[in-house]
């Protein structure tokens, strides 16, 4: 299996009487990537996150990281020092009232080596744009800085993969947009391999690679932009499509769009006029 998350025939229910919230998932993530998992509410996304890094137990199939399973308990602790999550919230994460003791808190239980924390803990503040803020309060911090706080807490730890389940769904738009250039870096940059859950289509632009969950199953697996046209595709699936695509999709509907930004100028005034806009 080698260095890589192997998902095996999983299937995930929460109670024995209630359907299955997964059903027969396969999918192998490979070190290096860049894997967007989107859906909609009650699609999965989040519950198979928790099965990969062993907060929920799983009793149907099996998931491999770097050929450790989660279903042996002793393998646990070992899969959680190369695989790390980035939760929703920030302040469920944040324990301390300063940044730099809350970077550090984690550190500390696995490390004993005083200056080698130190090293580590500044470079995770300084790879997530925060070092600067080490002195600070954490509760007079935004949300995108406290969500920073939390990723160099688990950049600390030097973990392989980094999973971030809806870290951006708090976030004001420049929020959002810091903490996803910063997910880019990561991944480009230093080789973390970064798996980012959401239902924010827009977001799978950054990945090289999409997987569409809806009700539990898997629709699709491939490249982000060979559905980001798709209206029906994403309409059945619970996703909407960018503002910039349904431009798009409304220009080709008319004629007006041909490609490679070539538009029929008079076409697209001619719309324009009708919809009572301007250029």
């Amino acid at each position: 299996m080698g260095n890589c998350i192997e998902i095996i025939n999983v299937s995930f229910k929460y109670d024995e009487c209630e359907e299955f919230v997964l059903k027969n998932i396969n999918l192998t993530i490979n070190e290096g990537d860049f894997v967007c998992v989107v859906g909609g509410n009650g699609s999965g996304k989040s519950t198979l996150s928790k099965l990969i890094n062993g907060i929920y137990e799983l009793k149907y199939g099996d998931i491999f990281v770097n050929s450790m399973s989660v279903r042996d308990a002793s393998n646990i602790l070992n899969i959680r020092k190369i695989l790390s999550i980035v939760f929703q919230n920030p302040d469920n994460q944040i324990v301390s009232t300063l940044v730099l003791d809350d970077v550090v808190f984690g550190l500390e239980n696995i490390l004993n080596d005083r200056e080698e924390i130190e090293r580590r803990v500044y470079d995770a503040l300084k790879k997530v744009n925060m070092i600067e803020y080490k002195d600070h309060n954490t509760n007079m911090l935004s949300g995108g800085q406290k969500q920073r706080v939390s990723i160099a807490g688990v950049l600390s730890m030097m973990p392989r993969y980094i999973i971030f389940d809806e870290s951006t769904s708090m976030l004001d738009p420049n929020g959002k947009k810091e903490i996803l250039s910063i997910l880019k870096d990561l991944n480009e940059v230093y080789g973390i391999t970064i798996i980012l859950i959401t239902h924010f289509i827009e977001e799978c632009l950054l990945s090289n690679r999409v997987v569409v969950l809806s009700n539990g199953s898997i629709k699709y697996d491939g490249k982000p932009r060979d559905i980001l046209y798709d209206e029906k595709f994403l309409e059945e699936n619970n996703l909407d499509t960018t503002p910039s695509c349904k431009i798009s999709n409304i220009l080709k509907k008319h004629g007006i769009y041909k490609g490679n930004n070539i538009f029929n100028l008079e076409e697209l005034e001619d719309l324009l006029c009708r919809l009572n806009l301007k250029m």
